[in-house]
């Protein structure tokens, strides 16, 4: 269409539509009066007579969100790999906002966008990636079914979806963002996204506080029963922002803090105001996470900073060894080291340890290769609760037997194998500091797993999918079709 046609057109259009909201107004009484005979009623009220001229402002609500869905549709199909970054950073970081029951809008997501990349791939758009994170994947769901004999369909069917959706959430990270723009944006808006979790979680306390109100979104009633912690000022929630859980929200927050950390560590910007910027975010992250009130949390910070100091200033191993000690003394001379064994040797560390010891006696008595099934653990324990074993590796050799747990290793493995190479290999300063902060925040990932009953958890397929770019993309630079994804900063500003 000419650009002469569509400026004689438009005023039309925009008359036609104007005449035919208008004559919808008019009409709307007699329209509401003759659906009041169609049997609408809820609670007493007709649907449809709720508030003066309704069936005209649900019209107008309906094609707006047509309009708005048609947009997205055509925001996805022509820049596949923008909107799939932002769109799933968005959706993530707000599960509880639109979750109902086990389904919640990352599914939707998903969906779409592997419909997305069926298409693109018959068209020859788009050919496979990260066929190391697919096979891997496969390996695990074969190694996993076998455990449904035991237990039963339901066990079946769960493992298949959760394993269906977390390698999806893998695969697609490996073949939408394929671009350095792409993972440049990935990158910047995960730090944006999470800051403001943070914020959110923060604002979350304090309405709790003066309120008495958790503004969490739609939990379930298990879920609200492990948000509070008692303390001396009383009971304070243990926030999580919008994400399922403050141990997902811990572990995304501390993926966080390790990136901002090593951006100023190994490629701070120029601008003072900047650096202390990036100061400011790293302090509200810090705060949300202490407010998690989550010990791992707290242990894979404190482990991820000394970490952090180590690989920037290697050479000054002696120096850190000998501060640690130092700071240890005092801690002890002061009563420190009591007050902690106090909190950790009390009940929850007992409890922890008898239901390891009942794990493990578990696995190795009643089903050692295949494993009792996906959400079975709690049948080797006694918890009054039907708490399983508070480990993930341990919970992977209950639940999915010998078989599942070498190949739960495998996934574990990959990541940690791929990050210690990039981390070798990295010499941009650019580069570094991404390799640096992915491989803390997946160390405090481990700690957290071997604390807590951490085994399906999507974290691990995320990291999955963040490692496979760290060495897939960087490769393809070097092979001429583009330039290195993790320099995410091209220059000091």
């Amino acid at each position: 269409m000419s650009t002469r046609t569509r400026a004689l057109l438009q005023p039309l259009l925009l008359l036609a539509a104007g005449l035919l909201i208008g004559a919808l107004v008019g009409l709307d009484p007699w329209l509401a009066h003759r659906a009041g005979r169609i049997p609408l009623h809820f609670g007493g009220v007709h649907l449809l007579r709720v508030w003066p001229y309704e069936i005209t402002s649900l019209v107008l609500l309906g094609l707006a969100a047509a309009a708005a869905a048609a947009a997205l549709l055509r925001w996805i199909l022509t820049d596949p790999e923008k909107s799939f970054v932002l769109l799933f950073l968005f959706l993530y970081f707000t599960v509880r906002l639109h979750i109902a029951g086990r389904a919640d809008g990352t599914d939707l997501l998903l969906l779409v966008y592997l419909v997305v990349f069926l298409l693109e791939g018959l068209r020859g758009r788009r050919r496979v990636r990260g066929f190391p994170v697919l096979v891997l994947n496969l390996i695990f769901l074969a190694s996993v079914l076998p455990s449904s004999m035991n237990g039963g369909p339901a066990s079946l069917v769960n493992a298949v979806v959760k394993v269906g959706k977390f390698s999806a959430v893998a695969l697609l990270l490996a073949n939408f963002v394929t671009r350095e723009s792409s993972f440049r944006t990935l990158i910047r808006w995960y730090l944006i996204v999470v800051v403001l979790s943070a914020v959110a979680a923060l604002v979350q306390e304090v309405l709790y506080v003066f309120t008495g109100t958790a503004y969490v979104g739609f939990v379930s009633d298990y879920e609200r029963h492990l948000m509070f912690e008692m303390t001396a000022l009383g009971p304070l929630l243990r926030v999580s922002g919008f994400v399922p859980g403050y141990k997902l929200f811990g572990n995304l927050t501390l993926l966080g803090i390790f990136l901002v950390l090593n951006r100023l560590l190994y490629d701070p910007p120029r601008k003072r105001g900047r650096r202390w910027f990036m100061v400011l975010c790293i302090a509200l992250m810090v705060a949300a996470l202490f407010l998690t009130f989550s010990k791992d949390a707290v242990l894979g910070l404190v482990l991820g900073l000394g970490l952090s100091v180590l690989f920037r200033w290697p050479q000054r191993l002696f120096h850190l060894v000998l501060a640690a000690a130092a700071a240890g003394l005092v801690l002890y001379a002061g009563g420190g080291v009591e007050w902690i064994l106090k909190h950790l040797g009390g009940s929850d560390f007992s409890t922890r340890i008898q239901l390891l010891r009942e794990g493990i006696q578990g696995f190795a008595r009643e089903h050692p290769w295949l494993g009792t099934g996906l959400n079975r653990g709690s049948l080797y324990t006694s918890h009054v609760l039907h708490w399983p074993v508070h480990n993930g590796l341990v919970l992977a050799a209950d639940e999915f037997g010998l078989f599942g747990l070498v190949s739960f290793l495998a996934l574990i493995g990959y990541n940690g194998y791929n990050l210690v190479r990039c981390n070798l290999r990295a010499r941009r300063r650019g580069e570094i500091w991404v390799v640096r902060g992915v491989l803390l925040g997946f160390v405090a990932f481990v700690v957290s797993m071997n604390i807590h009953p951490t085994l399906m958890d999507n974290l691990l397929w995320l990291y999955m999918g963040l490692v496979y770019l760290l060495g897939a993309v960087p490769r393809a630079a070097r092979e001429g079709t583009g330039r290195s994804a993790v320099s995410t900063s091209p220059g000091r500003r």
